[in-house]
């Protein structure tokens, strides 16, 4: 695309990104930027065609004339064709005295043919003999073109041909050799070559010379013998006389098992319908040198009919014959068509002759295509598109249809026929209504007016093996209108398998200048989505005019975590899109439980600890809890809480549950949570419960540091399109520290939008780009990018990911990216990036109000998640360890600044133990530097197994020796002071809680 106008002209600083509204910026973009598609100049391209006369290599092609008489003339003509969209003028260059050339036209439009006239006319000399070369170039073509010229007195035949012989027969011929001069002269030859050709070639001479009186002839005999059924190829060297070079004469000849073949054979009319008739052609090739006379021809079955009794095939020529197939039962119908034959080698003869009666009965619809009035616009002349389908309404199983791809009748710049579509070539079309294939007929007009064309098809149906098909379309001036898309994306939400949901789409004309909009082919690319009342082909909407339209999601029978399409369709507009995503999720239950499995610390006997599950309903519906129990007696025990609860869209219900261990050793238990969503009957999901009993005396857990630093990076916001921007260059500061530090990283930026949109040159976007939560490839359409302390290009690649392309009609969404990039993505798009027992260090670089969501419904987004749910999922991402997560994310708690805290980032910093980064006011490279040293503090968290009382000493002691300590309760962890030496061994001594 090329866009021009202030919104493609202007630069939008990092700030200002984040404060714009998402739907404000879109407005600002389609009403400001005027887009054009780029378009290609039309563009000439000559190609050879195909002769047997000719050597074609791509653009270059090489003819020979042969030998020729001085004084005599012969001409050649090679064709060509310009296979471009353009018209060509063409020049032509080069050639030799005596061998020259001319154009048959001077220019040649798009599909149409010309050729190149070329004439040798050798003139006498001082040679007897004499080679001409030359080539000539016409535009991007050459031609290379080898000739011979002889005098009258050296003349020979270039080719003695024997033609078509039967194994174990032999033919005679005579080379002639003519003296034209009034002396005597003594022509001489040599045995044929090449040698193993001896016996097949055999000269018929002992001697290799013979005197030939003025103006008088002699002959050179020679037999040819073939051995197998196959061309021969030989020379024999002749001099005509001692005034006359030596000159090679072509010896050629073909063996054959017999001198009178057929084809087809068998001769197989295909499915005919019962009634029906079906003409085919039989070809009979007379190879030998005398005419033969085929006679009382008769087929064996009245199921075939010819019109003649007998025919006659001439010399080395051919003959055909029209036969009917007229099969009167389903099934296969099956005769041979006798006769007798005057050649004595081959006295009679017999044919098969097939055909199945019933089968394959083509049926294409629309016929003839009509486009109807279509747009022209100069420039691009707009493209129109129509759908043809094809289905077999022939007989149930006997056959199936068969097609070929289509073509066009003749050559047209102005037509593209496309491929066929749900077609398989070797099932072929079975006669059943669900079953037809289909290919476009694409129009681009060249002019205003009328353009017809023809599709041709060929099939294996008896009745109508080829199909034509009429195509015309009427071209009228129109402008570039405005069209408007609401909504751009429709997102289905949480459909469960095999259910249903439909969505409106509206499409408007918003031109004010009373322009129409012309669309077509408006379709979706994918059977689990379409359009309610079927494809539409062509719709022309007036100024103002809107399309309703409605979109119906089919979800699979199974659970499938995105399923995505587009509805797509031409338009006769410059600035709008041209198709729109299509979304939905197919999950057997909106309600999940987490955490699973829930894990207990371990719990001194004859205690008790509390711990709850929670249940979320990310629906758009209600969900009821009707209950829930422990299926093993395994220690736990549920809390009262009151069945026949309803859990709102996007609501939580907490479940409490008691551990009470009676023994020393672990506990395993399962709890069922049953409820009611609707669906027939109750439904209930399973979570695995896991806890220990301990005794209640001190214990000492020992542990050790890290032996080197690691840690994972997840970046969620942008920077500054401008390397000396302070965001840029902190950030670049921050890679260069942790590279620098010697950390063992990996880092991604997740992308934080459902959708993006990038209007400045040079800048990385994706109008829809790989799912949300995905790390941001490297450049637009890579895999996703996972940077190491290794990677190739370094801070180079890292900024053109960090570069912001801008979010469409939605706020940032940095808790569910983060989310999916550890428990969607992490084993598919961003496989390879977490690492376990690694520390992840999450920043999110954003302001704005966060409006996570699991699924975006229409219009821009749905019921926020809680952030309760979003803390079960990360710590579930983190394998139950919180020790080794931290979030920092941008704001300040001065609720007057330019950049507040967001509250839920907040709490999430708060619960990982993270840090807010005033990245508004503040100098951003002390605040990366304080994220850096923050992230490897990770290095000093150490969990616990138990929960430690706290009316109860706890002793920590790296290397021996006693260091200072803070417990992190929600973690269960305890955050050393001051790193310890990599690979110390950590001692903490401490007494198991009775209750947290």
């Amino acid at each position: 695309m090329t866009c021009s106008g202030p919104a493609a002209q202007s630069r939008v600083s990092g700030a200002e990104m984040r404060f714009a509204s998402s739907l404000a910026l879109t407005t600002l973009l389609f009403a400001a930027c005027r887009c054009q598609d780029d378009t290609t100049p039309a563009e000439p391209a000559l190609e050879w065609l195909l002769d047997p006369a000719v050597a074609i290599d791509d653009v270059h092609a090489k003819t020979t004339l042969g030998r020729t008489v001085f004084n005599n003339r012969v001409e050649r003509r090679v064709a060509f064709r310009n296979a471009g969209s353009g018209s060509a003028q063409l020049l032509l260059q080069g050639g030799v005295e005596g061998l020259t050339a001319e154009l048959e036209h001077q220019r040649v439009g798009p599909g149409e043919q010309s050729s190149v006239k070329v004439t040798f006319a050798p003139e006498a000399g001082g040679a007897q003999l004499r080679d001409y070369e030359a080539t000539f170039t016409v535009n991007s073509l050459d031609l290379t073109v080898n000739a011979v010229g002889v005098s009258q007195a050296c003349d020979l035949p270039a080719e003695l041909s024997f033609g078509a012989v039967r194994i174990g027969e032999s033919r005679r011929e005579s080379l002639s050799l003519h003296n034209t001069t009034a002396s005597a002269v003594e022509a001489n030859w040599a045995s044929p070559r090449p040698a193993s050709l001896s016996s097949v070639f055999i000269l018929r001479h002992r001697e290799r010379t013979v005197e030939i009186a003025p103006e008088a002839s002699a002959a050179i005999e020679l037999d040819f013998a073939p051995a197998d059924v196959q061309e021969y190829l030989a020379a024999i060297d002749v001099r005509l006389s001692e005034d006359c070079p030596l000159q090679a004469v072509r010896l050629s000849g073909r063996g054959v098992l017999d001198y009178l073949t057929w084809t087809p054979s068998p001769l197989d009319c295909g499915h005919v319908e019962v009634g029906a008739s079906a003409r085919r052609t039989l070809t009979f090739f007379n190879a030998s040198a005398q005419s033969i006379t085929l006679s009382n021809l008769v087929p064996t079955s009245t199921e075939f009919v010819i019109s003649q009794s007998e025919l006659t095939v001439g010399a080395a020529s051919s003959a055909s014959l029209e036969v009917d197939c007229q099969p009167q039962s389903l099934g296969l119908r099956e005769a041979r068509l006798q006769f007798s034959s005057s050649l004595s080698t081959q006295p009679t003869g017999s044919v098969e002759l097939r055909a199945i009666g019933g089968g394959p009965d083509i049926d294409v619809r629309p016929v003839p295509v009509n486009f109807g009035r279509v747009a022209f616009q100069s420039g691009d002349g707009g493209i129109s598109s129509r759908r043809v389908r094809i289905s077999n309404v022939g007989n149930v199983g006997i056959g199936s249809l068969h097609v070929e791809q289509p073509t066009l009748a003749s050559s047209s710049s102005a037509w593209v026929v496309g491929p066929l579509e749900n077609y398989d070539s070797d099932a072929g079309i079975a006669a059943v209504a669900a079953e037809y294939a289909w290919f476009d007929v694409r129009f681009r007009p060249a002019a205003p007016g009328v353009d017809s064309a023809t599709i041709r098809l060929m099939t294996n149906d008896g009745d109508e093996p080829v199909v034509e098909i009429p195509i015309t379309a009427f071209a009228v001036e129109a402008g570039q209108c405005e069209l408007s898309v609401e909504p751009a994306q429709l997102d289905f939400g949480v459909v469960r398998p095999g259910g249903r949901a439909s969505l409106p789409l509206v499409l408007t004309n918003t031109s004010t200048d009373g322009t129409e909009c012309f669309l077509s082919s408006i379709d979706t690319s994918d059977p689990h989505f379409h359009l309610v009342g079927g494809r539409r082909e062509q719709e022309i909407l007036a100024s103002g005019q809107s399309l309703n339209l409605t979109i119906q999601f089919e979800a699979p029978n199974t659970v499938t975590p995105t399923v995505s399409a587009e509805l797509s369709f031409h338009v006769s507009a410059s600035n709008s899109p041209r198709s729109v995503n299509l979304r939905g999720a197919v999950f057997d239950s909106c309600l999940t439980v987490q955490p699973n499995p829930a894990r207990w610390p371990d719990t001194p006997i004859a205690c008790s600890s509390s711990q709850s599950v929670v249940l979320y309903n990310l629906c758009e519906f209600p969900v009821s809890y009707t209950g829930a129990s422990v299926l093993t007696d395994g220690g736990w025990q549920v809390a009262s809480v009151d069945a026949g609860i309803q859990i709102g869209a996007g609501a939580t219900l907490a479940v409490p549950l008691l551990f009470s261990p009676t023994t020393i050793s672990p506990y395993a238990g399962d709890l069922r949570v049953n409820y009611f969503d609707g669906s027939p009957g109750s439904r209930s999901q399973i979570v695995a419960l896991v806890g220990a009993g301990v005794a209640g005396t001190p214990i000492t857990e020992r542990l050790f540091a890290p032996v080197e630093k690691k840690g994972d990076y997840i970046y969620c916001g942008s920077i500054s399109e401008l390397d000396d921007d302070e965001s840029s260059r902190s950030l670049r500061e921050f890679y260069f520290g942790i590279v620098d530090a010697g950390v063992d990283f990996h880092l991604i930026r997740v992308l934080e939008y459902w959708e993006y949109y990038s209007f400045q040159e040079g800048m990385l976007g994706f109008v829809y780009p790989p799912p949300l939560g995905s790390a941001i490839p490297a450049v637009d359409g890579g895999p996703p990018m996972i940077f190491t302390r290794d990677t190739d290009g370094g801070w180079p690649l890292l900024r053109q990911t960090m570069i912001s392309p801008v979010g469409i009609g939605d706020p940032r969404q940095c808790l569910e990216s983060v989310r999916r990039a550890l428990r969607v993505h992490d084993q598919g798009l961003n496989a390879g990036f977490r690492r376990p027992n690694t520390p992840l260090n999450v920043l999110i670089n954003s302001y704005g109000d966060d409006q996570s969501s699991t699924v975006r419904p229409p219009p821009w987004f749905g019921t926020m998640a809680p952030i309760s749910y979003y803390k079960s999922e990360l710590l579930a991402g983190m394998d139950n360890n919180l020790s080794l997560l931290r979030i920092s994310a941008g704001g300040t708690s001065d609720t007057m600044s330019a950049c507040p805290e967001n509250p839920r980032h907040r709490e999430m910093v708060d619960w990982t133990g993270g840090a807010l980064l005033d990245f508004c006011t503040s100098n951003q490279s002390g605040l990366y530097d304080a994220f850096l040293a923050n992230s490897l503090s990770l290095q000093r968290r150490f969990t616990l197994r138990a929960e430690p009382s706290m009316s109860a000493p706890i002793e920590v002691r790296v290397d021996g020796g006693t260091v200072s300590w803070t417990w992190v309760s929600q973690g269960r962890y305890i955050e050393l002071t001051q790193p310890p030496p990599p690979g110390a061994p950590v001692d903490i001594t401490y007494t198991p809680a009775c209750s947290p």
